[in-house]
């Protein structure tokens, strides 16, 4: 049985810390991507990802089909979640430093990458749980004995069907909590062993039996498979340089400064617990090699699996676990010497001032290119009422982002991987988007869009500050790329 009492002052300081950033992100209420289409249509359409248990979760949470907008509830979950997930991190870390055990936890919700996971209006509270999901079945293990690998094994099946990219969060702390634990190094590596056959059976059944029964469409099926033998390199030097320029994006200069120092901190922390623990037992040279390894796994586990895949999705969403990194390696200095954990909870404070200054202007980049976007579509709205014929309407090119946007995407480059512009060529989430303020037109086929790109500038053209309008046949084009003379 789990005392919560003694959870008490981790949970309070984690939900603190958790509204703190959250707040600034949910304050701004801004639909984001798959929120415009299901505000519209209320459909759920999470199940054809894999992800049934979301898509139960909030056909519950609505008491059925369709789902209206329930903003702010799911957020507030998602901050709930994070919290509690905090707190067991914390909890694990260090039941003596609570202070520094919460100052290491703070990254699991101030990650850069968690910033769009927060601002879906739907989904972040599905995404949230798959992250307490992943946390309780790594770090709650307190005997070992086939009950709680059996439950862990449904709690981590949960987390795969909920959202898949947390299930790196269960490899990442599995491994933490092995290099940490004040078992005896034989029982602490059988511990490890199990979860890893936890987290294999659990995959195997969610691939096996979950997969074929849920996921449909090209994009889904394809961003669940392997590549092929020949193109397997290809593919994984793709993903990697791909994702890394996602993580590269994450921080600034002087962030990637700080980060490096606490990685520097945890690596010499770590050296010089093998020095002082130094043994030739068996089980002693396995633990010493892990800890020597830990810090590039750890930044390997922000990626994980996903490197593998054909087609993964490059955005900072899926790398749910970057924080988690981050918390780690602070987490390895805690449970060092005084000196190490001072230095390295006086750096991580200076991350956190540092990363709540990027949700912030993430807030304010995000409500500029609301009212950007807001203002150029009511133009187009106008233009699209005063052309009676029109039946369809086309995009070329995009509306770039808000002017007042250029500083704060320069300081943090990963704001402009996290707004992404809908109304952008055929992007069809554009079409929701525009649905909002009453342009219910369809955007034309391939073929026609194909035929109108080589015709359109031919047609009468009106200049706006945006874009320019014209009607090609029964198509309205709004052209942002101003190409025609």
């Amino acid at each position: 049985m789990i005392d919560l009492k003694k959870y008490k002052v981790h949970f309070l300081l984690s939900l603190a810390i958790a509204i703190c950033f959250s707040s600034l992100i949910i304050a701004d209420g801004r639909y984001y991507i798959d929120d415009y289409g299901r505000s519209i249509s209320g459909y759920a359409a999470w199940t054809m990802n894999g992800r049934p248990l979301a898509e139960m979760f909030m056909i519950a949470l609505n008491f059925g089909m369709p789902l209206p907008d329930l903003f702010p509830i799911p957020q507030v979950i998602a901050v709930i979640a994070f919290a509690i997930a905090m707190t067991i991190f914390s909890y694990k870390t260090s039941k003596e430093h609570v202070y520094c055990a919460v100052i290491a936890a703070a990254f699991i919700i101030a990650s850069p990458t968690i910033i769009s996971n927060l601002s879906y209006r739907y989904d972040s509270a599905t995404m949230a749980l798959s992250v307490l999901a992943a946390t309780a079945s790594s770090l709650l293990w307190y005997d070992r004995c086939i009950k709680n690998a059996v439950i862990s094994f449904i709690v981590l099946l949960a987390t795969l069907c909920l959202y898949q990219p947390s299930s790196n969060i269960f490899v990442l702390l599995s491994f933490y909590s092995y290099l940490i634990s004040e078992d005896d190094r034989r029982g602490a590596f059988f511990n490890l062993m199990i979860k890893v056959i936890v987290f294999i059976l659990a995959n195997a059944f969610y691939f096996i039996s979950i997969v074929p029964m849920t996921i449909s469409d090209d994009y889904n099926t394809t961003g669940s498979q392997l590549p092929d033998f020949n193109s397997a390199i290809d593919v994984i030097i793709r993903n990697t340089l791909a994702f890394y320029n996602i993580i590269y994006d994450c921080l600034s200069h002087s962030g990637f400064i700080i980060v490096s120092l606490i990685a520097l901190l945890s690596s010499a922390s770590m050296v010089m617990h093998i020095c002082r623990e130094h043994s030739n037992e068996t089980y002693s040279v396995i633990q010493s090699m892990i800890r020597i390894l830990f810090i590039p796994f750890a930044a390997f586990m922000i990626v994980g699996s996903m490197v593998l895949l054909k087609n993964p999705v490059f955005h900072p969403r899926v790398l749910v676990s970057y924080g988690f990194a981050l918390a780690v390696i602070v987490g390895i200095c805690i449970n060092s010497s005084s000196a190490f954990r001072g230095v390295a909870i006086a750096l991580s404070i200076a991350l956190l001032v540092y990363l709540i200054g990027l949700f912030s202007s993430f807030s304010n980049t995000q409500k500029a290119q609301e009212n950007y976007e807001s203002w150029i579509i009511q133009s187009i709205a106008d233009d699209v009422a005063s052309a009676h014929t029109v039946k369809n309407l086309m995009i070329v090119g995009n509306p770039g982002y808000a002017p007042v946007s250029s500083v704060s995407i320069e300081k943090y480059p990963i704001i402009k991987r996290t707004i992404r512009i809908l109304i952008n060529g055929s992007d069809p989430w554009g079409m929701y988007q525009l649905r909002h303020f009453g342009i219910n037109m369809k955007y034309p086929s391939a073929e026609t869009r194909k035929e109108v790109l080589e015709s359109y500038c031919q047609s009468e053209t009106k200049y706006r500050p945006a874009y320019d309008f014209s009607v090609y046949r029964d198509i309205a084009v709004v052209d942002f790329t101003k190409s025609c003379k």
